[in-house]
């Protein structure tokens, strides 16, 4: 079962891997976090995850789906807009039912003794997935409920996270290794689908390549809401669903005029800001909530 520290009656602190995480043994903790993004709006942001964490966000009793999701802040691999697109996020969709949980995850950018075995991100995020499954019961959550949502390179990171799964290592002596870290739902915002290796940072790219290895018929469903103003990413939502159209992967977009690149849950009163509905409604579809 996930333990971690009580922020309030609704919000749980917790530490995403017993000790030190994969490939930081003896690593300084150097996080930081300092503000950033347009002077009329400024947004905080980490950088040099080294003790990755997640922040879970529980529903009222009563309000409950059943369901719950991993947010994903972008950053471009080198830090996280983790307000913006993680903690208000997640505070919106408890409100709405879902239990979310924010992922404060290693960036690429910062592995500076280069990764073994899965990269930093990925690893996190499909760390995250197993903990709540383990954790599920409970939080009143269906394990077979349980999906991740990324903005930007978050949601590079989190249709990653679909494409390489495994169920498990049943003999694993830690319970949490003992489940899938397969989600069951994947949402992105605003997708990074093309990043790059040389945005990512060094040595590290994720395996294989964008779109066209990326999309395959055994992704679980996945949500992309896109905005034709994001003149640096809006194409890589394009790329991804021509790929997607035909490798038959189960795919939903949603296009929108405007709303540009790293917004979060968007100005109230904009069609940008109808994103969470959107995806709600998805989400009934797939039967993942009522």
């Amino acid at each position: 079962m996930a333990t971690g520290n009580t922020v309030d009656a609704q919000c749980l602190d917790i530490q995403l891997w017993p000790g030190d995480a994969p490939g930081t043994a003896g690593m300084p903790n150097e996080e930081y976090s300092q503000m950033g993004g347009l002077e009329a709006r400024p947004i905080r942001l980490i950088y040099a995850v080294t003790q990755p964490t997640l922040t879970v966000y529980l529903p009222e009793a009563s309000q409950r789906t059943g369901a719950a999701v991993i947010v994903c802040p972008g950053g471009g691999y080198s830090l996280l807009a983790i307000d913006i697109e993680g903690h208000a996020v997640a505070r919106e969709l408890a409100a709405r039912g879902l239990l979310a949980a924010v992922l404060k995850y290693r960036m690429t950018r910062w592995d500076v003794h280069g990764t073994t075995g899965e990269p930093w991100p990925l690893a996190d995020a499909h760390r995250a997935l197993r903990t709540l499954r383990q954790a599920a019961p409970g939080w009143g959550v269906d394990p077979a409920r349980i999906g991740i949502l990324g903005f930007s390179a978050g949601g590079h990171l989190a249709a990653w996270a679909g494409r390489y799964t495994d169920a498990g290592d049943a003999h694993a002596t830690d319970p949490v290794e003992q489940v899938s870290n397969r989600p069951d739902f994947v949402a992105t915002v605003y997708p990074a689908f093309t990043i790059q290796a040389e945005e990512m940072g060094q040595p590290f790219a994720f395996q294989g390549g964008p779109p066209a290895v990326l999309a395959t018929p055994d992704l679980p469903p996945i949500f992309v809401a896109a905005f034709r103003d994001d003149q640096g990413w809006y194409p890589s939502a394009l790329a991804f669903e021509e790929a997607a159209t035909a490798q038959g992967t189960p795919l939903t977009c949603h296009y929108f005029d405007q709303g540009g690149h790293g917004f979060g849950l968007g100005e109230p009163g904009t069609a940008a800001a109808t994103w969470p509905d959107r995806c709600m409604d998805w989400l009934r579809g797939l039967g993942m909530i009522g």
